[in-house]
């Protein structure tokens, strides 16, 4: 028996509506807000009078979707709607309801207007039809679009006397999440060791997380004490790998399994995966020459023309994913007035040492070029000479356009008299910029944040000129090592970092200046140094990331009075819109 939908039922389809449009405050505006329907009145026609139409290569979820929606209306309507694909035209008829990217011509008008993140479903009438496109900028967004279709169908807001009622709306995916709430899962523990009076500082720390060929996730962490020239090896795994997206882990081996460690793709259709590195070593030949430069704390800087090993140690690593292989690459780098540092006595840190710290983190792909920051003893940018701030380490950014090959720098980032006068607030010593990460926003712009030291703040800079120039430091947060930063595909932009503390906040600002306040994620109990507080994050779908980081003291629950273990752990962080305000 057909069920009577009255019209007060009508208000719910407004209700439904509204919910694509922005909630105050301000709003994420990418593509002129979410609209308002037009007037929602009942068709003339009944909706048995309609056939389903699909693409022919449409996935399985949303074939699925469809046979549910329509299992729904038989229930409703006592029967089922016809279900063709788009490439049988000849059966074409008046009244159709069109799922996603049809080939019809109604389809391509609706199609042609559509931004990134644009869903929706529209109503076009014509003099002798009535067509119904359910669409989405891609897929994913179809689907979206189609469950709002099915909601309305589920509340009673679709049938009218068996007429159908209009549906009309218009909503873009990010500003769904223009407003919302960072869900932190409980730690979930990856690997554990001796404990902290016993292992030091070093190891079962400094974590990382790579995709695998195959699609599971490598973590890495590290297995020496913490010396730049190489420390003390401990016997003990450094790897585990989890096939279930971070539920799960088993050690293994860090060859075991060959991942990509790299999120940009170059020009040549193969991934950077990181500048060949090289570990500092003992120069006894620098004696014969006179540094250019001794630092406050005794470092000496020399002209890395003076290095022999400078012209054949520069190369980059590419992988393929078509033959799944990582080869190693010659490459040139233009980055005038380079220096090497040297520390206790004769230890080098040469420049592809530099490159080399940032692997998997400094490297970034925009639609034009690739984009590599890291950090370094510099001299005056202008001058090329000893400057005011040469005692503290600057950021640089090198460019490549050919696919890795050949490198410019772009663009050096310094300390200024603020970010000095700031630093005496802060326990800490000053530390000079150091460990940046970049991110490329939704509105394109580039946003780089910065460490400064440990209980130092971090810093943010933004550039809307391919990272040639960068807007004045502002302070990010009062403290802040290795500050990580992420963007979904929801729109929302993660950034984690800490020491003391661990925090992470984020932000759904397409120019990526306006944040939401920072999070601490709590540790136990426990007193003293809690993590190494370096952190990293990989999505595992649109509104999802896993983050890592080290916690030094894990203790066996089911053990009475169990020692406090170094540790390294996971926890899901999830995006989710926030609760609109009641009334």
């Amino acid at each position: 028996m057909i069920k009577k939908w009255r019209f007060l039922i009508l208000a719910l389809v407004f209700s439904l509506l509204a919910s694509c449009a922005n909630p105050s405050p301000a709003p994420l505006d990418t593509n002129g807000g979410d609209t308002q329907p037009d007037a929602v009145e009942p068709l003339p026609i009944p909706l048995s009078s309609f056939q389903l139409v699909r693409p022919d290569r449409s996935s399985k979820e949303l074939t699925d979707a469809i046979v549910s929606f329509n299992a729904k209306v038989k229930e409703q309507l006592g029967e089922a709607l016809k279900i063709r694909l788009d490439i049988l035209s000849e059966r074409e008829t008046a009244y159709e309801i069109l799922i996603g990217n049809c080939e019809n011509t109604v389809c391509e008008t609706v199609y042609a207007t559509l931004a990134d993140g644009d869903y929706g479903i529209q109503t076009v009438a014509g003099e002798d039809n009535i067509k119904i496109v359910v669409y989405g900028y891609d897929e994913f967004l179809t689907l979206r679009a189609f469950s709002k279709l099915e909601a309305l169908l589920d509340g009673g807001s679709f049938i009218d006397d068996g007429m159908l009622v209009q549906p009309n709306l218009k909503c873009n995916y990010y500003n769904d999440y223009a407003n919302f709430t960072l869900k932190i899962g409980d730690p979930i523990l990856v690997t554990k060791g001796a404990s902290y009076a016993e292992l030091g500082w070093g190891p079962y720390q400094f974590p990382n997380l790579f995709y695998t060929q195959s699609g599971s996730i490598i973590c890495r962490w590290h297995t020496s004490n913490d010396k730049i020239y190489g420390g003390i090896q401990f016997d003990i795994p450094s790897s585990a790998v989890s096939d279930d997206g971070g539920l799960t882990w088993r050690k293994t081996a860090s060859t075991d399994l060959l991942s990509y460690e790299s999120r940009a793709l170059m020009q040549n259709g193969k991934y950077f995966a990181g500048f060949g590195s090289m570990g500092a070593y003992e120069a006894d030949y620098l004696d014969n020459y006179n540094p250019l430069y001794t630092t406050k704390d005794g470092t000496k800087l020399y002209s890395a023309t003076v290095l022999k090993e400078l012209d054949k140690a520069f190369s980059i690593n590419e992988y393929d994913p078509v033959t799944q292989k990582v080869t190693n690459v010659p490459c040139k780098i233009n980055w005038p007035n380079m220096l090497v540092s040297v520390h206790d006595g004769n230890i080098v840190y040469p420049p592809q040492k530099a490159l080399g710290i940032a692997h998997g983190l400094g490297d970034l792909a925009t639609e034009d070029a690739l984009y590599f920051c890291t950090y370094s003893y510099c001299l005056d940018s202008q001058t090329g000479k000893v400057g005011k701030y040469t005692d503290y380490r600057s950021v640089v950014v090198l460019r490549s356009t050919d696919s890795g090959r050949n490198w410019d720098l772009v663009s050096q980032i310094s300390i200024n008299d603020d970010v000095l006068a700031e630093s005496q607030k802060h326990s800490g010593s000053l530390e000079g910029f150091n460990e940046p990460m970049m991110e490329q926003m939704s509105d394109g712009s580039i946003v780089m944040l910065m460490r400064t030291g440990s209980n130092q703040p971090c810093y943010l800079v933004r550039s809307t000129d391919g990272c040639k120039t960068w807007s004045k430091p502002v302070k990010f947060d009062e403290v802040g090592v290795r500050p990580f930063i992420m963007r979904l595909d929801c729109g929302v932009t993660l950034s984690t970092y800490g020491r003391d503390g661990l925090f992470i906040r984020g932000t759904s600002d397409p120019s990526g200046l306006e944040w939401q306040d920072p999070i601490e994620i709590l540790f136990n109990r426990y007193g003293g140094t809690k993590s190494c507080y370096y952190t990293y994050m990989l999505p595992l779908d649109r509104t999802t990331a896993i983050l890592v980081h080290s916690y030094f003291y894990y203790t066996e629950s089911s053990i009475v009075e169990s020692p406090a273990l170094k540790s390294v752990v996971v926890r899901m962080i999830t995006v989710e819109p926030a609760p609109e305000a009641s009334g």
